[in-house]
């Protein structure tokens, strides 16, 4: 089964673009540096990063992970007042094996439910101090570190894993009716994807 991801953020630069690298479990798959986005301008969408992967065959447990080098701040004798800030648009995980077709239903917004597909309310973030935070859908966030989504394969589909409140241990299950009313709760606002 091939999958379709699709990333997208928000940027507030200071000085210098903060830079992604793209790994499913450790294969690497891309980099780039984000592009600025001003989240409080409705007009204007991030740009949506798109990718094919072709995952046949992988164990069990997984994880997409996003690391993020971005150091750009006036950090100063203990104080800051300015730094690069990023935030999450769009993070989703789509099993396809039209990618023609899928694309076309991602640019003119006909995605029945993107909340199936998104990962963000499973993804937690890991600063370089390993402080770790969850529930990072509207959070801006600065400083280096990775952003990390832990998978588990069921009837070849890749399905997100809610973390638990110990943030260094996750657990497996199924989408059921106690985790579709979670999602729902910490994700209330539907992900309007457009491409630029």
């Amino acid at each position: 089964m091939n999958n379709l991801l699709a990333l997208s953020f928000y940027c507030k630069i200071y000085k210098k673009k903060p830079n992604i690298r793209i790994f499913f479990n450790e294969k690497f798959i891309d980099e780039y540096d984000i592009e600025s986005c001003n989240s409080n301008d409705e007009k204007v969408k991030p740009y949506l990063k798109l990718y094919q992967l072709n995952l046949p065959k992988w164990p069990t447990d997984n994880f997409i992970k996003l690391e993020i080098k971005n150091s750009d701040s006036n950090y100063n004798n203990g104080f800051m007042t300015k730094s690069t800030l990023i935030k999450f648009h769009t993070f989703l995980l789509i099993p396809t094996n039209n990618f023609e077709n899928m694309l076309s239903i991602l640019q003119h917004e006909k995605l029945h439910d993107p909340k199936m597909f998104n990962l963000l309310p499973y993804t937690y973030w890991t600063n370089e101090k390993n402080t770790t935070l969850t529930n990072i859908l509207h959070l801006d966030i600065g400083g280096s570190g990775y952003f990390k989504c832990n998978l588990i394969r069921d009837m070849n589909m890749f399905k997100p894993v809610l973390p638990t409140e110990n943030k260094n241990e996750y657990y497996h299950k199924s989408y059921g009716k106690d985790i579709t009313a979670n999602v729902s709760k910490k994700d209330p606002t539907l992900i309007i994807l457009k491409k630029q």
